[in-house]
């Protein structure tokens, strides 16, 4: 390994783990490989490594950092309790860093994915930035250093040569939810009968070639809209079961004055509908709301209606508003302050303006 290479990993341990002494466990894994997968056998099992390999070095960072509990590896399929407590243990966590998970109506759903991006957000509001340092298959291996060092770290990585590290800054928070959905609904469609646990009733409405879906869900219920060349989805959110239960009858009343009724699953599905789950529609942009980028393709919507917060997101110059999360209050008092605790959340991504965002998609 060009010294170069071997410089760029120890600065890295020490950028990450400045205690840990990484050094000679590194140069094992370059000049002695086979006794360093010998010594190490059973760990690097669990990694489907049984020989020397090229990028056993970052092998090594990556299982010194875990020994030093300065990196945690978590799998795709990890709740909301454990990415907290697993991240909380890391050195240069702070305090209150998940404090956002008591007021997400849609935490019991989340996906790791979903749950990663919220926290590496709500990491930077408090200066500090969520990393992840290796992946394979549905595993991944995360750390966080301080936000001003966030950049020095993506360049050690690319000097190393072994990585590509990715910084976790909410910035795929949108795409991450689109699939989750789109996974469930999927998942819904091929359950088979008898499968356990019950199967979400799933009610049709259609006018003409438009159609309507409802369905429960956390907290609420989710909607589904769709004619030729549109479809989006809604997820209404609520205090109390009453309240949803409530809010969903005053919908049903709306579709039913604006001419949609009550059709079967085989009248719905002879209606016209798209093949994928989501088709890159583009939703009006709300004159009066707030809008950020999170990233650099990301735009995303906050809007202040009556006593209900709307949000939206999409990718720029593709889609906007195929997945849309509408929280209702019990006055609109509560909405407003509601609505400064969501745009105070968002307050360290950049503002853009609706002109320019109008101007972004053309």
């Amino acid at each position: 390994m060009p010294s170069k290479r071997l410089d760029a990993l120890i600065a890295i341990g020490k950028l990450i783990a400045p205690k840990a002494k990484l050094a000679d466990e590194l140069v094992s894994a370059l000049e002695t490989p086979e006794d360093y997968v010998d010594r190490f056998a059973s760990e690097l099992d669990q990694r489907g490594i049984d020989g020397p390999v090229d990028h056993l070095p970052w092998v090594a960072l990556v299982r010194g950092l875990a020994e030093a509990v300065a990196v945690v590896e978590l799998d795709d399929h990890t709740d909301a309790e454990t990415v907290r407590r697993s991240i909380e243990q890391l050195g240069g966590c702070p305090r209150g860093a998940f404090a956002w998970m008591k007021h997400d109506g849609e935490l019991a759903d989340r996906s790791t994915a979903e749950l990663l991006e919220l926290t590496g957000k709500a990491l930077l509001a408090k200066a500090t930035q969520l990393a992840e340092l290796d992946g394979e298959a549905n595993r991944r291996w995360l750390v966080i250093v301080p936000e001003d060092r966030a950049a020095e770290l993506v360049k050690l990585g690319k000097a190393a040569g072994y990585r590509g590290i990715e910084l976790v800054t909410g910035a795929r928070l949108h795409q991450a939810t689109k699939e989750r959905v789109a996974a469930a609904r999927q998942a819904a469609r091929h359950t088979a009968p008898g499968a356990r646990g019950p199967a979400r009733e799933l009610r049709y409405f259609a006018r003409g070639k438009e159609t309507w879906t409802v369905s429960a869900a956390e907290a609420g219920f989710e909607t589904c809209y769709e004619k030729p060349r549109v479809k989006y989805y809604v997820h209404h959110y609520f205090d109390d079961a009453a309240a949803a239960r409530a809010g969903q009858k005053r919908l049903l009343a709306e579709w039913a004055a604006a001419g949609f009724r009550e059709v079967d699953q085989a009248e719905f599905a002879a209606l016209p509908h798209a093949d994928t789950a989501y088709i890159n529609w583009t939703a009006p942009f709300p004159d009066d709301a707030s809008y950020v980028v999170e990233g650099k393709e990301i735009v995303r919507c906050t809007e202040l209606r009556g006593d209900a917060i709307v949000q939206a997101a999409g990718t720029i110059g593709y889609n906007f508003g195929e997945l849309q999360s509408v929280y209702h209050c019990k006055t609109a008092a509560a909405a407003a302050k509601r609505y400064a605790q969501h745009i105070a959340a968002d307050a360290h991504f950049p503002a853009i303006s609706r002109t320019e965002v109008v101007r972004r998609y053309r």
